[in-house]
């Protein structure tokens, strides 16, 4: 194989796991969040339903604007993106967690 083709299948290949993995941890949390976020079975169903929609959606979005940008570009715009997401929830998390509240929401 040729070597930079085989870096470009490897990072797809990773990042195409780390996205799916991403999505799918919620559906077996749901439960966890059910009980701590006190929802109902409507907004359970919603909860999990919601990354296979934004999912759908986004790939179409982001198809059309790689037919126009390119893949690198757009590769490296939307893991930048998915990092500062991962990033603010951390902090977001933290803070939380310093401030009194351990994973959880009080009410």
């Amino acid at each position: 194989m040729f070597p930079g083709r085989t870096l470009n299948l490897v990072l797809a290949t990773v990042a195409s796991v780390v996205g799916f993995w991403a999505w799918t941890v919620i559906a077996p949390m749901g439960a966890l969040y059910t009980q701590q976020l006190e929802l109902n079975s409507a907004q359970t169903s919603f909860l999990v339903a919601m990354p296979i929609l934004v999912g759908a959606l986004g790939r179409i979005i982001v198809g059309s604007l790689t037919d126009r940008y390119g893949g690198r570009v757009m590769f490296t715009l939307v893991g930048e993106r998915l990092a500062q997401v991962g990033f603010i929830h951390g902090q977001a998390r933290f803070s939380a967690d310093d401030i009194g509240f351990p994973g959880q929401i009080r009410r």
